[in-house]
């Protein structure tokens, strides 16, 4: 039998990066993986790189410039981008203020698993996303 569970964010545990500017947590079902970041302006940009999984990025709050393929996007408060499997794309925060930014890769990418052992996979003391 599937267990519900439900999570509030700020008690979720986070990880940080380059000196505590950008601070990341996520959540997962078996099929997708859901990653919140803050991202602290002047915070380094993440190279050009490709996974074999889809990424859709919405920024909550502040811009951020998302390069695929060579072609500039500038995306803001509320906007979406999706990033099919295979493409080469790069992320650069754009102005003064902190950024927002929710991710969800599907399948789940195996290099973020480990920020959702809090939720319990593989130890079987929950079932989630069954």
């Amino acid at each position: 039998m599937t267990q519900l569970k439900t999570f509030r964010l700020r008690d979720l545990p986070t990880v940080t990066y380059f000196g505590g500017k950008i601070r990341h947590t996520a959540l997962r079902t078996r099929d997708a993986l859901l990653s919140l970041s803050w991202i602290d302006a002047g915070s380094p940009e993440v190279a050009a790189h490709s996974h074999d999984f889809e990424q859709m990025t919405l920024i909550l709050d502040g811009r951020m410039r998302v390069t695929v393929e060579g072609t500039d996007h500038d995306i803001g408060d509320g906007e979406a981008i999706l990033i099919p499997a295979g493409m080469i794309h790069s992320f650069a925060p754009l102005g003064a203020a902190r950024i927002f930014q929710l991710d969800v890769f599907a399948p789940p990418r195996e290099d973020y698993l480990p920020l959702t052992d809090h939720q319990g996979y593989g130890n079987g003391s929950q079932t989630v996303g069954a």
